[in-house]
């Protein structure tokens, strides 16, 4: 009874001061070469979480058409063994107007194994 009652306090209470910083997004790309006489489009949604300074990223590329797969609706095999797309996780903080850091990896499904940590600061001006 207790857990009950704890967790509905924290669903009344919590939710919206973590819903406060939390947005949705992505981005739809689609490109065609010429050379090889390839279309792709790919869907990377994305969830962001604020926190003050700091922004919290998670993204997975999502292939959902390709002219040269055997295929060629991608998406249609997402959840089969070697086609399943990687998580990407990432952070960034804002050290002042001009300057950020920032941390990013992910997570290979297929391979069942992470991927290159890769930190780093990018300086505005």
């Amino acid at each position: 009874m207790k857990t009950m009652l704890l967790a509905t306090a924290f669903a009344v209470l919590g939710t919206p001061m973590l819903a406060e910083g939390l947005s949705f997004g992505g981005e739809a790309n689609s490109e065609y070469n010429a050379d090889a006489e390839k279309m792709t489009l790919a869907i990377t949604p994305e969830a962001n979480y604020a926190m003050g300074a700091a922004t919290f990223t998670l993204s997975s590329e999502l292939s959902v058409y390709d002219s040269t797969a055997t295929d060629s609706w991608t998406v249609l095999n997402t959840l089969d063994e070697g086609h399943r797309p990687d998580l990407d996780f990432g952070v960034t903080y804002d050290l002042n107007e001009s300057l950020e850091v920032y941390a990013e990896t992910g997570w290979d499904i297929d391979a069942e194994e992470r991927k290159d940590i890769i930190v780093g600061a990018t300086f505005k001006f």
